[in-house]
């Protein structure tokens, strides 16, 4: 309720929110996305994922518009499927991204949207920001048909994470069904032993299907 507090400090009355006006949601969402840097690229193939989220928004008192803030918490895995300089075939373990707001893949941020309370069309954005915990990458190489070993690419590590996307769907005052898009911008995996320098921090972008709940 912190930042209903705050916005009704606000002398302009567009942007004072309701007391009694809130609704808390809740959503599950499916994701693919893909590495947006030649260091990921050449080794990682399209990820896929599911996050659960929740929040709280409330009602802005002039127009359609919601405002308020939520946590979420998902996975990704990206199959190792490439090559390294285009010699180097890799054949290894998925790569697990977690990504949460409380445990492993941890987003936070604000959320806007305007809803009509009735059955339509609907649109928000967001943006988020938090931590990502990378798992282990081992891959067995070969190079000109020759084995090399199991080699080590990135090590298990923690960095920063943001993101900032929109979606759109169709639903009811209390169901949505939502086809979203965005970027994340995060700190890079720690490398291996095997691996000559620290990769880029990276871009990822992604297309995500979801259910929202709203109560």
């Amino acid at each position: 309720m912190i930042l209903a507090v705050v916005l009704g400090l606000l002398d302009d009355p567009v942007c004072i929110a309701k007391a009694d006006d809130w609704s808390i949601f809740g959503a599950v969402r499916l994701r693919g996305s893909r590495y947006l840097s030649d260091d990921y690229e050449d080794i990682l193939s399209t990820g896929f994922g599911v996050s659960a989220e929740l929040g709280e928004v409330w009602r802005l008192e002039k127009g359609p518009w919601w405002l308020g803030a939520y946590v979420s918490a998902g996975m990704d895995r990206y199959p190792v499927e490439g090559s390294i300089e285009s010699l180097m075939e890799l054949e290894g373990d998925d790569w697990v991204n977690l990504s949460a707001l409380a445990g492993v893949k941890l987003m936070y941020g604000p959320d806007v949207a305007p809803r009509s309370g009735e059955w339509g069309f609907t649109w928000e954005a967001h943006v988020a920001f938090g931590v990502v915990r990378y798992s282990a990458l081992k891959a067995d190489a070969t190079l000109l048909f020759f084995p090399l070993g199991e080699l080590e690419i990135f090590d298990p590590s923690t960095a920063f994470a943001s993101e900032i996307g929109t979606r759109f769907g169709f639903g009811s005052p209390s169901f949505a069904l939502q086809l979203g898009f965005g970027f994340r911008y995060q700190g890079a995996p720690k490398g291996g032993d095997n691996t000559t320098e620290d990769p880029d921090n990276p871009w990822t972008w992604g297309i995500d299907f979801s259910a929202e709940f709203r109560f």
